[in-house]
């Protein structure tokens, strides 16, 4: 048990020392398992790429040019989930562009096919602080705007949330 434990501490050891061959290793591990056909990680970007039988997922890294919201510019991604199947968004914005991103998703819901539901909430939490949320809702996908959020800094922020189907 002692030698188990000192090999996977010399291993942890190594791939720490070594990206490049760390990332090597997880990528060969994860092939092995069935159904698996290509795994990419780049830990420069914090992105995975995963290839399967059943299609592909891409976790972290940028939005893709091909997602089908148009993200106005000036955010950064808070986390990013794409498959074959749909995909999850979080960009996050400065604070004070609330307002600009209810108005920009909101004429673009509009312009889109298909029954949209909306709904906006504004709230007091209990410490006074005004908390606002809206949220667009089709057959195919989901908006979520809210003013609560924090960026990587740990400053306020607005997070706009989209999830695909």
């Amino acid at each position: 048990m002692k030698r188990l434990v000192w090999l996977i501490a010399v291993i942890g050891l190594l791939a720490s020392a070594c990206q490049a061959a760390s990332e090597q290793l997880t990528e060969q591990i994860i092939e092995q398992q069935e159904g698996v056909s290509d795994v990419d990680i780049d830990t420069d970007s914090g992105e995975v790429s995963i290839s399967t039988d059943e299609g592909t997922i891409s976790i972290g890294g940028d939005i893709p040019a091909d997602f089908p919201f148009p993200f106005p510019d000036g955010y950064t991604v808070g986390s990013s989930f794409i498959s074959d199947q749909g995909g999850n968004v979080v960009a996050i914005y400065p604070y004070e562009r609330f307002d600009e991103l209810r108005t920009h998703t909101d004429q673009w819901t509009q312009s889109q096919r298909g029954e949209w539901q909306t709904s906006f909430n504004e709230i007091t939490s209990a410490e006074g602080e005004e908390i606002r949320s809206a949220n667009w809702f089709s057959d195919e996908m989901q908006l979520v705007l809210v003013d609560n959020c924090i960026d990587e800094g740990g400053e306020d922020a607005t997070c706009l949330t989209v999830a695909t189907s």
